[in-house]
């Protein structure tokens, strides 16, 4: 199991256990008491990591450059 690269898919159920489904966050988010925008470390692998696994690095850049929003992306 790789510690690196999270897949879009991952980053949304992310979003949507810790903030849309968590009646405590959401609720301090739309009063402005939780920070916004949010901010997700999408944890990109280190040159070795990459190397290692090649297959799985370009799997993990092809899902991002495919994220129809690149605007979202900073």
């Amino acid at each position: 199991m790789k510690n690196w690269g999270l897949l879009p898919d991952e980053v949304r159920n992310r979003l949507r256990t810790t903030e849309w489904d968590h009646a405590q966050h959401l609720k301090k988010r739309l009063l402005g008491e939780r920070l916004f925008p949010i901010t997700i470390n999408l944890r990109p692998p280190s040159g070795r990591q990459a190397l290692d696994d090649l297959t799985g690095f370009h799997a993990f850049i092809d899902a991002w450059q495919a994220w129809p929003k690149q605007s979202q992306l900073t």
